[in-house]
């Protein structure tokens, strides 16, 4: 039975067969609730709602959390690889114009690099742990 995805997305009608495009739909809901911040005990009775059964529901769920998890570690190692890169780039560029006045001459400070580098990094340090955490719990549940 072919199924219409309006109908799924609403949860009016039982499913008894999906589509693999009724599929990716319900996918691109579930990951959709678990970015927005919604927890895998609110978003699998949805999916089941709409048809999707409950062991599949319960591992894509999974899938989709380490996935999200995975991604937050990603981002929080860049801003400190990069935060640190602008910062220290920064401090050193500051340094070398520093130097090359030491006779009289003027000098600049690069603050904007060394404070925005400062924040992006500390941020992703602060990041790290709780991103770590939560790839270990995604994972264990699985």
């Amino acid at each position: 039975m072919e199924t219409n995805i309006d109908t799924i997305l609403s949860g009016e009608t039982p499913i008894t067969r999906l589509t693999e495009t009724d599929k990716q739909a319900i996918y691109n809901m579930s990951a959709n609730y678990l970015v927005s911040g919604k927890s895998a005990e609110e978003v699998i009775p949805h999916m089941i709602a709409r048809g999707m059964p409950e062991g599949e529901a319960k591992a894509v769920v999974s899938q989709f959390r380490q996935e999200i998890a995975q991604a937050k570690l990603d981002k929080a190692k860049k801003d400190v690889l990069y935060g640190g890169l602008w910062c220290g780039g920064g401090l050193i560029v500051s340094i070398l114009s520093y130097s090359a006045a030491s006779g009289g001459g003027t000098y600049f400070m690069f603050w904007g690099a060394v404070i925005f580098g400062a924040i992006q990094f500390f941020r992703g340090l602060s990041n790290q742990g709780p991103a770590q955490r939560e790839l270990e719990e995604a994972q264990a549940e699985a």
